[in-house]
């Protein structure tokens, strides 16, 4: 059985079993169901994979901050980032249609360690104002204010890494286009949390 291009591998295998199945049972002592080869299995091994690196790439983002800037408030505040940042990633992927696979997975595991990012130059450009002796609101707003221009120039240079996706052919767009588009987009929801 062959899937056609834009199905979802794991709906397919997974509809496929429960019809071998039925049709097993239904003649169980003229025909034996023997599956040689079944890739949901390896695509399923390789989503909780990501999964999992997700996970332990945030927690050891959470901890190198920790470890180097010495402040509990700004790898708390990273902490809360990181999810707003995914959690919107995947509101977006349901809202277009972009399905969770090993590829949109893997896109949001390397944008992990990019998300924070932003928030670590305002919330150190924050800290410095505080330093310096400016009321808490003020530095926030100041703190802000200064760096926010720099940052979106930032991020407007990491987006058009993964622009020419969108004018390449047709089978890369099926591709990699969820994998650009994980990034892209968390990158844009972390840049207006740190904001």
């Amino acid at each position: 059985v062959k899937k056609t291009s834009l199905a979802n591998t794991l709906d397919v295998a997974g509809d496929l079993n429960k019809v071998l199945d039925e049709f097993e049972s239904e003649h169980k002592d003229q025909i034996r169901i023997v599956t040689v080869n079944d890739r949901a299995d390896a695509i399923q091994r390789a989503i909780g994979d990501v999964k999992d690196a997700l996970f332990i790439g945030f927690l050891l983002t959470i901890a190198v901050i920790y470890f180097y800037l010495r402040r509990w408030i700004l790898a708390a505040i990273i902490a809360i980032i990181i999810p707003c940042s995914l959690v919107g990633t995947f509101i977006f992927m349901a809202f277009f249609g972009i399905s969770i696979n090993v590829m949109t997975l893997s896109g949001l595991a390397l944008a992990t360690g990019i998300l924070v990012d932003t928030a670590i130059v305002i919330m150190e450009n924050i800290f410095r104002k505080k330093e310096l002796g400016v009321t808490d609101a003020k530095a926030v707003i100041e703190g802000s204010e200064e760096v926010w221009l720099p940052l979106l120039a930032s991020l407007a240079t990491m987006l058009v890494v993964f622009q020419p996706i969108v004018f390449i052919d047709k089978t890369i767009q099926l591709t990699y286009g969820g994998f650009a588009f994980t990034i892209a987009v968390s990158l844009i929801i972390s840049f207006f949390s740190a904001l």
